[in-house]
């Protein structure tokens, strides 16, 4: 397979952020496959880049937050730019350095899906015995670093969609197992999440089964975060809508 050179500016001119704007010379150097996906996004007739405004609640329709084929939008943190590439409308992130993307631009209210698999090991004989893991840092706060205030949907194999804080008060939150048991897919698959972000209070889904919901958190708004932790993983189809 042939890679294209892809220089990313993290952060154009006039681009909202809530952390400020990267200098003017910030740049990445990511791989990109000279292909293009098999199948399309089912979200690619939407808006690629509708604007919210997350503390006045303005947005216009669903936003990809990875267009498929570039880093628009995202910024990377810890993580070296050697490990992102960009393949079939997928963005996979190799073993390496512990981190995560981000976006950047901050949400509040909406719903998040998006599609996300581990490789599969060669010698993986029992799912039960995986230790892959990720995670997803909702409404990041500043600063930056490993790892952000946030409140975090767990990403890992083995406890997946669950919901828990990263130095932010804690809040009761109700966890169903057996149901994440029976709605998760092998190691190597494909599985959907979903995460739904309403005035603090958040709820996952697998595959289209309810996993978790908490009460309100204090954190309410913010980027959010995809982990890189040690083991490849890839995503595809990253759509957020807005609530109404």
């Amino acid at each position: 397979m042939r890679w294209l050179p892809f220089a990313l500016l993290l952060c154009s001119q006039g681009c909202a952020d809530s952390d400020g704007p990267a200098p003017a010379d910030a740049s990445l150097e990511v791989r990109v496959a000279d292909t293009t996906p098999d199948t399309p996004s089912p979200a690619d007739g939407a808006s690629e880049r509708a604007l919210v405004d997350a503390d006045a609640g303005v947005a216009s329709g669903p936003i990809k937050l990875f267009n498929g084929t570039d880093l628009t939008g995202i910024k990377l943190q810890t993580v070296e730019a050697s490990q992102i590439t960009i393949d079939s409308g997928e963005l996979r992130c190799a073993a390496g350095k512990t981190g995560y993307w981000y976006t950047d631009r901050s949400y509040a209210n909406y719903t998040l899906r998006f599609e996300v698999r581990f490789v599969r090991p060669p010698n993986l004989v029992n799912d039960a015995d995986f230790t892959g893991n990720s995670g997803y840092p909702i409404h990041i706060q500043t600063p930056h670093q490993i790892w952000p205030t946030c409140i975090e949907v767990q990403g890992m194999y083995r406890d997946i969609a669950n919901i828990f804080p990263l130095g932010a008060p804690a809040v009761p939150v109700t966890l169903d197992n057996d149901a994440r048991a029976a709605a998760q897919r092998p190691v190597g698959q494909w599985n959907t999440m979903t995460i739904v972000s309403d005035s603090g209070r958040l709820t996952s889904w697998l595959n289209g089964v309810k996993i978790a919901s908490s009460d309100a958190y204090s954190i309410t708004s913010g980027p959010i975060g995809f982990q890189c932790e040690g083991v490849e993983i890839h995503w595809r189809n990253i759509v957020l809508t807005p609530a109404p």
